[in-house]
């Protein structure tokens, strides 16, 4: 099942420009997969896949969670199928779903920042994860944090694992916020992102958020444009985070997330604000001194490396 859910998976991630193709896609899987598809003993992917389709064909108040983009793009009839595995009433509610799994990375920074001790991380994360009645499968390889290439800095095996479920849950919420409204994800996802990336003191950690923070930006800019409250709330946050936090790490793979996070939320591409070469309005010239000054200071290797990350 694991190739199944991810097939599903980068389906719906890949699939807003096209809902009832993307709608149909998935639920010709699932009658192919039958109950095992959606097993009783869900994992978070399969809760994931199931809410997110679920609120994609919602007829009620849910609506109002979902992006302009795809409130205006959803199709007037949804597929149907005999016996429809997403024609269930869930006991598992979108925000409580998105809530569990930003207690998730909360729990894993915060044991991260008190014990040194993988493998006490790890054993203490799993007992957490029972309480909900859903697992999620971490195996050689795992099936979304596979696209996350993990840091080569000599780190054990467990480490491994244990960032390789960290990018998991970062995945699934880039699902969700793939199509929900810009306001909703900022005021109950973003916030408390910004709040576990401030205490988080793991580099991979931070990383791993500001990728996300990055992802959650453009969804953000090509939904409702670049002035929008929560866009300009969320660049103010980053470029206080890049005064402080960022400034203060010598990991590079943490200040280039910085800066694409940055610069998901900036009308100008980078090679243009480092050489001066575009004329950004005042409401970014702020970030984009931030973006120049940053690129100066680096070393020739890391301003080649910056140059190629962003091109």
């Amino acid at each position: 099942m694991d190739i199944v859910l991810e097939v599903s998976y980068k389906v719906l991630l890949m699939g807003k420009s096209n809902l009832s193709w993307t709608l149909l896609a998935i639920h010709i899987i699932g009658s192919m997969c039958g109950d095992k598809f959606l097993s009783k003993s869900s994992n978070f992917l399969m809760t994931t896949i199931r809410l997110v389709v679920l609120l994609l064909e919602a007829k009620n108040n849910s609506l109002c969670l979902l992006s302009s983009y795809v409130q205006s793009n959803r199709p007037a009839v949804f597929p149907t199928c005999a016996h429809c595995l997403f024609d269930v009433v869930d006991s598992v509610s979108v925000d409580g779903f998105i809530s569990s799994l930003l207690d998730e990375l909360h729990l894993c920074s915060q044991q991260w920042n008190s014990c040194s001790n993988t493998n006490k991380i790890i054993a203490r994360c799993s007992p957490h994860l029972g309480s909900s009645g859903l697992e999620v499968n971490c195996g050689e390889p795992c099936y979304i944090s596979k696209q996350v290439k993990l840091s080569e800095d000599g780190h054990n095996h467990t480490a491994g694992r244990d960032l390789c479920y960290f990018a998991e849950i970062t995945s699934l919420l880039e699902l969700f916020g793939n199509y929900m409204s810009c306001e909703w994800t900022y005021n109950n996802v973003v916030v408390r992102l910004l709040k576990i990336l401030e205490s988080c003191t793991c580099e991979e950690y931070s990383a791993a958020l500001l990728i996300l923070l990055s992802q959650l930006g453009r969804f953000f800019v090509d939904d409702v444009g670049y002035e929008q409250r929560a866009v300009s709330d969320l660049r103010n946050h980053l470029s206080v985070l890049m005064r402080t936090k960022v400034s203060n790490s010598r990991n590079m793979p943490v200040q280039l997330s910085a800066i694409g996070a940055l610069l998901s939320l900036l009308p100008l591409a980078f090679d243009k604000i480092v050489a001066h070469s575009g004329q950004l309005p005042d409401l970014y010239v702020l970030q984009g001194r931030q973006i120049s000054e940053w690129f100066c200071q680096l070393s020739k290797e890391h301003q080649s490396i910056a140059c190629s990350f962003f091109s």
